[in-house]
């Protein structure tokens, strides 16, 4: 029996199981797979009898209460499948999903009595808590005799969109340290965490009041963010740049996860984003036109072809129009271009980046469908050719 234990001669509690997985349960301990449920129940189990606490009638209803607790509050994360880890004492982890929004801060950024200190909110996609750590780490590199304080982590599946939104409200709020770059605020940790209730659940006291497993479907993130974005005052073409970026990630996300059509995983405030092919001098794209028009292209350049020889390859490609026409319910329109010039061919329909969400989904949707029978289309034929 331990001395002193504050829940001796009592059945085991929601706070007493909360106390041992907090402060019993190794951070990051088999961080790969986690604990599962069934050896956390046996642990806590033990714990509490053995340090002169009575038995329970059903410790596991007891426990998984606490992991809800813990779950909401920051301090435990359920990973795939069902097992947990545990944070550090001093970090908080929310959400779902595969990729990483990020707040840190520098120890000696923070004087003592200050509300708000300089905070960097980044993204990473992929990895485990411990990795997130070294990333960071390597981020704050410069600051090697103060190791960054990591006080927040947001688990997503829309980390351009999520970042970019807290990024938006911070900005609105004049709170961005444009000295220091694009992702450091004069903010503080709480703080960031209310924008995070805000935009992921429409509550800027979420995590305080209620209880969720599930964040908010990148859907209604983006709808919420491009909603809120009017093109009505000198901002309007950084809001247009970070419209384009939200887009474009949403679309390679896709691309990538679900189509294997993609590898890259970040993209650039342009009106377009252009893929590999596997093929040098052959890629395909997306793009955003003047006059609301949007369209996907396969385009020919120098990389793989001298100037004579890509216009004669154009020219054998288009030979080839009406079998490749046919695949199509859009007209296709063949630019040649010059030796000073690129090659393309390009499927257009109306669209802006500054329509509603709901029309921005549709254009999404018609972007992957267009770009993935561009590939099939296509690709036969340009290796064909290539080959003779």
């Amino acid at each position: 029996m331990s001395q002193g234990y504050k829940y001796a001669d009592e059945s085991l509690s929601i706070i007493a199981a909360m106390d041992f997985l907090k402060t019993c349960i190794t951070p990051d301990k088999i961080i790969e797979t986690g604990h599962s449920i069934k050896s956390l129940v046996s642990f806590v189990e033990e714990k509490h009898v053995k340090n002169g606490g009575l038995p329970t009638d059903d410790p596991g209803r007891v426990v998984r209460r606490a992991l809800s607790h813990l779950r909401q509050s920051g301090h435990a994360v359920e990973l795939i499948g069902g097992n947990f880890i545990f944070p550090k004492d001093d970090e908080r982890v929310f959400g779902t999903g595969e990729d990483w929004v990020y707040c840190y801060y520098l120890t000696i950024q923070k004087k003592q009595g200050d509300s708000q200190f300089p905070c960097t909110i980044g993204r990473t996609s992929g990895g485990t808590i411990k990795s997130i750590r070294k990333y960071i780490e390597r981020q704050a590199r410069k600051a090697i005799v103060d190791p960054p304080k990591i006080p927040l982590l947001f688990r997503t599946n829309e980390c351009v969109d999520l970042e970019g939104a807290i990024h938006r409200i911070l900005r609105l709020r004049d709170q961005q340290i444009d000295a220091l770059g694009d992702e450091i605020f004069m903010t503080n940790p709480e703080e960031v965490l209310e924008i995070y209730d805000f935009i992921i659940h429409g509550d800027p006291t979420y995590t305080t009041r209620t209880e969720s497993r599930n964040e908010e479907g990148a859907k209604k993130i983006r709808k919420r963010l491009l909603e809120s974005w009017s093109d009505d005052s000198s901002e309007a073409k950084s809001r247009k740049s970070e419209k384009y970026k939200i887009y474009f990630q949403s679309l390679i996300d896709e691309l990538r996860k679900e189509h294997a059509f993609t590898t890259p995983r970040r993209v650039n405030g342009d009106n377009y984003h252009y893929f590999a092919s596997g093929i040098p001098g052959i890629t395909y794209g997306a793009w955003f036109r003047k006059g609301g028009q949007t369209a996907v292209y396969v385009q020919i350049d120098e990389k793989g072809f001298k100037k004579a020889e890509r216009l004669t390859f154009f020219d054998s490609l288009e030979a080839h129009d009406g079998e490749i026409a046919s695949h199509f319910n859009l007209p296709l329109s063949w630019e040649r271009g010059s030796e000073k010039t690129y090659s393309h061919i390009s499927m257009s329909r109306p669209g802006d980046i500054e329509a509603s969400a709901d029309e921005l989904e549709a254009i999404r949707d018609w972007h992957v469908e267009s770009l993935l029978k561009f590939k099939t289309v296509f690709q036969p034929i340009i290796e064909k050719l290539l080959l003779s």
